[in-house]
């Protein structure tokens, strides 16, 4: 390979950032295996290791259900973790289809993610608890902050009476979930 095709290669691979829940039930001498297997399969795809945040429980904004052995298993906290990486986008989808089939992932996503670290942890933590809203509500104020800034009388909005709203299907989160991922890329 000449040291052009080389250079035109490297230019191919991508940063990207996978954002985890795993399930509540494994035991704490069992978390480790189960983030080194997560990394082994971003390795696996000839993906490299930049960053990473090892899992750690946290509450989900609501019950997450996923079928284990023939049983639907609902999960009220999860460990959370990250881990940054390069790869060539090429290798994504399979290594997406490898994750989707270990039975200790309740949900993830995979984010480009940039240099300056403009996808924070935080924002993949709150996007696959549930917390949608907050995620939305933070990309809107992040769009704001460029722009100049309204005199106060037009910041102030009126809002609805708070009222009691039906709980959200999971189907409709999941699609907010990749609505925010799709715009992202």
């Amino acid at each position: 390979m000449s040291e052009t095709e080389i250079q035109n290669h490297d230019e191919d691979i991508k940063l990207y950032e996978l954002g985890f829940n795993l399930v509540s039930s494994i035991a704490e001498s069992e978390l480790d295996k189960e983030f080194i297997s997560l990394k082994d399969i971003i390795t696996k795809h000839n993906g490299s290791i930049v960053s990473e945040s090892s899992p750690a429980l946290i509450n989900l904004a609501y019950t997450m259900i996923k079928n284990i052995d023939s049983r639907r298993v609902r999960y009220d906290q999860a460990y959370f973790g990250w881990v940054k990486f390069n790869a060539f986008p090429d290798v994504i989808e399979g290594l997406k289809n490898d994750i989707e089939h270990l039975p200790s992932v309740i949900r993830f996503m995979i984010l480009n993610a940039s240099e300056e670290g403009n996808i924070s942890s935080q924002t993949v933590a709150r996007a696959i608890s549930g917390e949608v809203e907050e995620v939305v509500e933070k990309k809107e104020e992040e769009s704001t902050d460029n722009k100049e800034t309204p005199s106060e009388e037009s910041e102030v909005e009126e809002k609805a009476p708070e009222t009691e709203e039906p709980k959200t299907d999971v189907e409709e989160i999941d699609d907010a979930i990749d609505t925010l991922v799709e715009e992202s890329k």
